[in-house]
């Protein structure tokens, strides 16, 4: 089983492939089987927030959708923390929770910016989670490919 692709931030999912026995699963199966729940978890929670920062959006609306997805992205990155990868990807397990706890600090600070109610704020802070999105996202994509690259040489 591979670790699924796709965290992608602002839009998310796609489908593990599969491979190994079903009846003795290795240790990296086991660990991409606890991957993938993690990121389908997080994909069902999240799937609501998908376009809900909109030009018509307020900033307080903007603020709730961000403690949500927050939330969200808390705990997947908490789920992840508790996983024990195998010893060939454990660097690149860490890298993993580390792009989730710096696109976790971007929420923080779009949240804040969005709370100073500063003149042109609400566009620029949104502008900048795009792209503070978009940059996670292909971090993680490029952090899961390596780690597939690793389980199954």
């Amino acid at each position: 089983m591979k670790v699924v692709a796709g965290w992608a931030l602002a839009g998310l999912v796609t489908a593990a492939a599969g491979c190994g026995s079903p009846a003795t699963p290795s240790a990296a199966d086991r660990y991409a089987a606890q991957v993938n729940q993690v990121q389908r978890s997080f994909a069902a929670q999240v799937q609501g927030f998908a376009g809900a920062l909109t030009p018509s959006s307020s900033a307080r609306q903007d603020r709730i959708t961000l403690a949500g997805f927050q939330g969200a992205l808390r705990r997947a990155t908490s789920q992840l923390r508790a996983i024990v990868p195998p010893a060939a990807v454990a660097s690149l397990h860490r890298q993993l929770v580390g792009v989730m706890n710096r696109y976790g600090d971007a929420i923080s600070l779009a949240q804040r910016a969005l709370g100073a109610h500063r003149r042109g704020a609400l566009l620029e802070t949104r502008q900048r989670l795009l792209g503070d999105a978009r940059r996670a996202a292909a971090q993680l994509n490029s952090t899961i490919d390596a780690i597939n690259s690793r389980l199954h040489p």
